[in-house]
């Protein structure tokens, strides 16, 4: 019993560092380009003064 345990921690361990080095990687690479797609789209659905209230 103890050693399912300690295994089910390991994996749940290994599960939860992988998750946050891919947030990591996420947070640094995707997600500004990603960002940056959206507001070009966005301010292009919305020309003028309001894409600075509605891009955001």
């Amino acid at each position: 019993m103890k050693k399912y345990l300690l295994l089910c921690l390991l994996a749940g361990v290994t599960l939860s560092a992988s998750m946050q080095t891919y947030a990591m990687v996420c947070s640094i690479w995707v997600i500004p380009k990603m960002r940056e797609a959206c507001i070009a789209q966005c301010e292009a659905a919305h020309p003028g003064w309001l894409n600075k209230i509605a891009c955001v």
